[in-house]
């Protein structure tokens, strides 16, 4: 382990190796995906036990592990600072996230079925639908994050003029 320095607030810590960046955040973006896939096939399990119905067939499971693994790793290279590091701005990172995270869903839509493939309507209200809940999401975690930049910015000048003044 070697050394850092927070960009942020200035304060030293431990950082891992170089080379055990890609298997913890591979580690983690397949743990991530796990789970996000659970929690897309799990609606369907639940309405196809209370209909009686079977929706949740092997297109659709495959479709919500391809969705739920390539969501989980794409959040791995967009927002853990050791895969790209601390340089590129929050709502980029959002934005590159959920546009690369759109052809994973619409892939996995194609291949699962889960929007007609003969409607193209259809398919232009999904991407309609998903890119502006991307472009209201970008806008609102930008706005959140730049003020809470601000706020540790603010913390962080009174905390060095209070030690400041008891180091003279």
């Amino acid at each position: 382990m070697k050394t850092h320095e927070c960009v942020t607030t200035g304060r030293r810590g431990l950082l891992a190796a170089a080379d055990e960046i890609p298997m913890n955040a591979l580690t983690m973006g397949l743990s991530v995906g796990c789970g996000i896939a659970v929690a897309m096939a799990l609606p369907f399990a639940i309405g196809d036990l209370a209909a009686g119905t079977q929706l949740l067939d092997a297109r659709v499971i495959l479709g919500c592990i391809v969705t739920g693994l390539g969501t989980g790793l794409l959040q791995q290279v967009f927002f853990n600072p050791r895969v790209l590091g601390p340089g590129l701005a929050y709502p980029r990172r959002t934005a590159l996230f959920g546009l690369c995270d759109l052809v994973v869903l619409v892939g996995s839509a194609w291949f699962g079925n889960w929007v007609p493939k003969d409607m193209p309507q259809a398919w232009a209200v999904f991407v309609i639908a998903y890119l502006a809940i991307l472009a209201v999401l970008t806008l609102a975690l930008g706005k959140a994050y730049s003020a809470q930049e601000d706020g540790y910015a603010k913390r962080l000048a009174a905390y060095r003029r209070e030690h400041e003044s008891e180091n003279r």
